[in-house]
């Protein structure tokens, strides 16, 4: 059954079974209804607007107040995907110009930036002091090497191909090419490392959230963790699997 697409304003039988699966999440959250409650009157309103948020937040689904596809098929549990291998702590970078290094200890599972520089790695200087490493993929294959990470030149792998991924291995590495370690546009050369965290959905370029943790966002200003449908991350970075890093010891896990 294909449910509406409901929002502030929204009323009606839909409205009110969103509320009763909200209520049942925050039953499943909280343990009682002292502090939230989403009073299943069929009327979508300023509560249950926020309930939606703070539930889109929680479930790592893009926090727009609005109940779409993707909302509704977390809510009903009827998604293909759900699966997540969240960094526990979130490693930031050194500096801008090492977000390797902060991805690269989130991947591995390790509490403070790997700043390790392997023989026979090519990376940039900046100032006199060690920058960014050489994108091209045989300079990679040696830093993945090093790592006993895993390398595929991913450019061509599809939605579906890349949820797959994070489903069997857990959190995967991403280098992006072409954005600067503020995830914004920069030359044809740059490239900046961050880290898929989870993906849930259909698998689908529209019908799938992923979210990435960027470990230069506190140096920078931008988003720590992203969070949007892959058609939109794909149109804002086309290369954003220029190259894909995984580490055999990751699982993934449902988020509930």
């Amino acid at each position: 059954m294909t449910r509406p697409l409901l929002q502030y304003g929204s009323k009606g039988n839909d409205v009110a079974k969103l509320q009763e699966l909200l209520n049942a999440w925050i039953l499943r959250e909280d343990g009682s209804h002292d502090f939230r409650f989403c009073k299943p009157d069929g009327d979508f309103g300023p509560n249950t607007r926020d309930i939606v948020k703070s539930y889109q937040l929680a479930m790592f689904l893009l926090k727009d107040g609005v109940v779409g596809s993707k909302t509704w098929a977390a809510l009903l549990g009827t998604e293909m995907y759900n699966c997540f291998d969240l960094p526990s702590p979130f490693v930031d970078a050194p500096d801008p110009n090492r977000c390797w290094a902060g991805a690269t200890a989130m991947e591995l599972r390790q509490p403070v930036p790997n700043t390790t520089e392997p023989a026979g790695v090519i990376f940039e200087k900046v100032n006199g002091a060690t920058g960014g490493v050489n994108n091209e993929h045989a300079n990679m294959q040696k830093f993945a090497d090093a790592h006993n990470l895993q390398m595929f030149k991913a450019e061509a792998l599809s939605c579906l191909q890349l949820v797959n991924l994070i489903d069997q291995f857990g959190r995967l590495m991403l280098n992006i090419k072409g954005v600067d370690s503020n995830m914004q546009a920069g030359s044809p050369d740059d490239s900046h490392l961050v880290n898929l965290v989870g993906a849930r959905g259909d698998g689908q370029p529209t019908g799938t959230t992923i979210t990435i943790y960027n470990p230069s966002a506190w140096l920078t200003g931008s988003g720590r963790v992203i969070t949007a449908s892959y058609q939109y991350l794909k149109l804002k970075y086309p290369k954003l699997t220029h190259q894909v890093f995984y580490n055999f010891s990751n699982r993934s896990t449902p988020i509930k």
